[in-house]
Order: C-alpha cells, then sequence, then structure tokens
C-alpha cells in the first residue's frame, strides 16, 4: 500500500552550521511525506513558503518499523507522528527524537 500526505505549519527555525547558526524565525512550512509499505521505502520534503529552508531525505522501514533516514539530523516529530498514524512502528525513532 502507498501512502502520501501534505500539510503547512508554522515552526521557529534557523540556519545551522559548523560557524553557528541564525537566529530563529516563525516560518510557514510545507510537508510532504510519503511511505510504500511493499518497498519498505519513504521519503519526506520540508520548505517554507518563501524557499529560504528546505529539507528532503529518505525513510527505511524493516518489517513496517522505521528503523533509518536520512537529510536531516533530526527527523520532524510531525513526520514521525503522520508515519505513526499509517500503521508503520515509530516508537523507537520517536523516542530517540524526542530525548
Amino acid at each position: 500500500m502507498n501512502f502520501k500526505t501534505e500539510f503547512k505549519k508554522e515552526i521557529s527555525v534557523c540556519h545551522d552550521s559548523s560557524h553557528g547558526s541564525t537566529e530563529r524565525e516563525k516560518v510557514t512550512m510545507n510537508y510532504s511525506v510519503w511511505a510504500d509499505e511493499s518497498r519498505q521505502k519513504g521519503g519526506y520534503e520540508l520548505y517554507s513558503d518563501c524557499e529560504e529552508y528546505y529539507a528532503e531525505g529518505e525513510l527505511n522501514f524493516t518489517n513496517g518499523e522505521l528503523t533509518d533516514y536520512d537529510g536531516m539530523y533530526s527527523l520532524d516529530l510531525d513526520v514521525i507522528k503522520v508515519l505513526g498514524t499509517w500503521g508503520f512502528d515509530v516508537a523507537d525513532m520517536k523516542k530517540t527524537m524526542e530525548r
């Protein structure tokens, strides 16, 4: 089964790098999350309306459990929550991200 959803949310963001961080600002982010249950793969994309902030990455599952991701240092909790509503096991990943 294939899953896909899109939504918007206002969040506080900044640019982080080895040179430091910019000041946080509130922006509206567009979320796109998808998963293919049979292939045990998925992905996500986040971008601001002003197109200054952007992130994307891959989601990897093992027997329906989210076991790995790439693209961001810390996977957004809203992405994890969406996967949970679709029936994927996200308990371990959610605990890791909430620390």
